[in-house]
């Protein structure tokens, strides 16, 4: 249903654009990668094959659709913009929900290649936490350096089917809303765009019938064109762990059974410098502490990393991961990552 949707707001755009004087706009993004684990594996993978058209409907009403097919027609956006005033806005469909700063980056835009490990558990696992995307409504706006987000979402993800990378599902294709409560996320901030911002970041929701699940985040990022710097601090409750997702309770009852309610909290820093406008050397700390009850399992990932800057569209990135738990090493591994976006 959600597909059929998605193509009757491609031609419903497309037929209303041109009507309105103005045909749509497309663009897209194509990544390709090779990962080498430390020798344990290695592989060439397709990340991203994106195609991405908005379109202006009216003075007022935008319309965007967004499909990657890396793997198989995936949606990731489909959702219509209402501009009434700067700073009260309208988003209707589905979306990137409005939660921290490294989510509103683009997978082109990212210095590291992947996202962090803690990003990945509060938004990754799909399960016991929110989803990179969803479905509902959205409230944003802003006034000279301020800025805010707030939305009501289902709470159960979006048009994935198995997808593994950003926010693979158990329950794969099955994003219809589970329960009658709504999940609401929002961030607020200031900023000068392109050059600096400081922000907080909240979750509220529920999963099913079973418990809570909440995060709660702080940013800051600087880009005074030489010199690059993002920190990233989260901290949430609803970590599903791996024993219990491959028990298979969940994915076979829809009852949550497997639920066991976990806090979790971790951060990221990212420094990079410009050599030249094409040179960029770039460092990333990322560490997750994935049950805050306990100890002796601190993750924590260290990046030293090249990128290269092309051309205006296309860059290259070569990045070497040094992994560690609770101080001991557990693992190495490179990617190299091609990008160009049209």
């Amino acid at each position: 249903m959600l597909r059929v949707g998605c193509l009757a707001l491609g031609a419903l755009m497309m037929v209303s654009s041109v009507a309105y004087g103005q045909g749509p706009e497309m663009g897209g993004l194509i990544q390709s990668q090779y990962v080498d684990e430390g020798g344990k594996d290695s592989r060439f993978l397709v990340k991203a094959a994106r195609l991405k058209l908005h379109a202006d409907i009216t003075d007022r009403i935008t319309g965007t659709l967004q499909v990657d097919f890396a793997r198989e027609p995936l949606i990731l956006d489909a959702f219509v913009d209402v501009g009434l005033v700067r700073y009260a806005n309208f988003k209707i469909g589905q979306f990137s929900i409005p939660f921290g700063y490294e989510f509103q980056l683009s997978r082109y835009d990212l210095e590291a290649i992947d996202r962090s490990l803690i990003m990945k558990t509060a938004f990754g696992n799909g399960v016991s936490s929110p989803y990179v995307r969803d479905v509902g409504i959205m409230l944003s706006g802003m006034y000279k350096i301020f800025n805010y987000q707030v939305a009501a979402v289902n709470g159960t993800g979006f048009d994935y089917h198995g997808q593994e990378e950003e926010a693979a599902s158990v329950f794969a294709g099955w994003n219809q809303d589970n329960n009658n409560a709504k999940d609401i996320v929002g961030r607020v901030g200031i900023g000068i765009p392109m050059f600096a911002g400081l922000g907080f970041s909240m979750y509220e929701g529920s999963w099913v019938s079973e418990g809570e699940r909440s995060a709660m985040g702080l940013y800051f990022h600087i880009d005074t064109g030489k010199v690059l710097f993002q920190y990233e601090w989260l901290r949430g409750e609803g970590y599903l762990d791996e024993a219990e997702e491959e028990s298979g309770l969940l994915a076979a009852e829809h009852t949550g059974l497997a639920w066991q309610e976990r806090e979790y909290g971790g951060y990221y820093i990212v420094v990079g410098y410009r050599v030249t406008p094409i040179i960029q050397p770039t460092f990333k700390l990322d560490k997750l502490d994935p049950d805050r009850d306990e100890g002796g399992d601190d993750r924590a990932d260290y990046y030293y990393g090249l990128n290269l800057n092309l051309e205006r569209r296309a860059r290259l990135q070569v990045l070497y991961r040094d992994s560690k738990e609770d101080g001991d090493f557990i693992g190495k591994g490179w990617r190299a990552q091609v990008s160009a976006r049209f």
